[in-house]
């Protein structure tokens, strides 16, 4: 795992079991809002949420003017199989919100 996503996993397993506001590294903020954007919205089963799909991910991209590459999109993922990870334990401390100023300005305070 390169170090970015890794990194990244880190702060959204602490964000799914504290509750805290996920402090994402600054190289990440941009493929976070991508995630927080489309995650929400994910499909659910019987069985619990359903992995964000390709398709969505670079939809989201595209929308927010971001060319994903498919690093991008395996940061991104890894981010999903995080939060699925924790959902499954049922060990998801606050719900996953949107970005908002206020959050942002505690991830890099």
């Amino acid at each position: 795992m390169n170090g970015l996503k890794r990194l990244m996993v880190e702060a959204m397993r602490r964000h799914m079991t504290t509750g805290k506001p996920p402090a994402m590294p600054l190289a990440g903020v941009a493929l976070w809002q991508v995630f927080a954007a489309i995650s929400p919205g994910r499909g659910w089963h019987a069985h619990g949420p359903q992995p964000l799909t390709l398709a969505e991910i670079r939809e989201q991209g595209e929308a927010m003017g971001l060319p994903l590459e498919l690093r991008h999109i395996d940061v991104i993922r890894a981010l999903d199989g995080c939060w699925l990870e924790c959902q499954a334990k049922g060990g998801a401390g606050a719900p996953l919100q949107e970005l908002t100023p206020e959050i942002f300005d505690a991830m890099f305070s």
